[in-house]
C-alpha cells in the first residue's frame, strides 16, 4: 500500500485560519504550499473536506494558486451533518478515487480529527500554534504536528504504513 490521497481541512490547514483581508482573500498557512506541491510531484491526489461551502473552498484554493493541485472540494451544502460526522471526509475521499487504506486526512480541530477517525482514515492533527491544547488532540490523531513543514510525502507514507500495518496485524514498519 502507498499513499494515494491526502484530504485537507480548509480553514486552519490550507488557509492560516485568520480572517480574510480587506480584499476578501485568505492567507496560506505556512508550509501548506510546499506540502501540496510536494504531494502533487509524488502523484498524490488531494481534496478538501470543509464545513464551509465547496465553492468558497475552491475560490480560496484559486486565490492561493493551489487549485490545480486538488481534485475538488466537498462542503457543508453537500453533507447532511457537519464534522464531527465523517460524511465530509468520506465524500472527499470519493473525489480522489483512492481507497480508505491509501489516504490520510490533515485537520486542525478536535471535530475535524474526530471526523477523520470516524471515517476510518489515518489522521494528522495540525492545530494552529496555541489553538488547541495538546491534550485535546492526544490519542485521537495518529500524528500531531506543530507545523505543516514537518510533513512531506515520505512522512505521510511512513505514517500510513505504520498505522495500516498495525491495523492489519502486520509488524509496523
Amino acid at each position: 500500500m502507498r499513499l494515494r490521497a491526502v484530504l485537507f481541512d480548509l480553514h486552519g490547514v490550507i488557509s492560516d485560519g485568520g480572517p480574510a483581508d480587506r480584499h476578501g482573500r485568505f492567507a496560506e498557512r505556512e508550509g501548506c504550499g510546499d506540502l501540496v506541491r510536494g504531494l502533487a510531484r509524488a502523484g498524490v491526489t488531494m481534496a478538501v473536506g470543509t464545513s464551509d461551502r465547496a465553492g468558497a473552498a475552491l475560490a480560496i484554493l484559486e486565490d492561493l494558486g493551489l487549485r490545480l493541485f486538488f481534485a475538488g472540494a466537498v462542503g457543508a451544502e453537500e453533507v447532511k451533518r457537519l464534522k464531527p460526522s465523517p460524511e465530509v471526509y468520506q465524500k472527499a475521499l470519493a473525489l480522489t478515487g483512492a481507497r480508505l487504506d491509501e489516504a490520510v486526512v490533515i485537520d486542525d480541530t478536535p471535530h475535524g480529527v474526530e471526523a477523520g477517525r470516524a471515517a476510518g482514515l489515518v489522521v494528522v492533527a495540525a492545530p494552529q500554534p496555541g489553538e488547541w491544547p495538546a491534550w485535546r488532540l492526544r490519542g485521537a490523531a495518529h500524528l500531531r504536528v506543530d507545523s505543516l513543514r514537518e510533513l512531506d510525502v515520505r512522512v505521510l507514507n511512513a505514517l500510513l504504513h505504520r498505522v495500516r500495518g498495525a491495523a492489519d496485524g502486520r509488524e509496523p514498519s
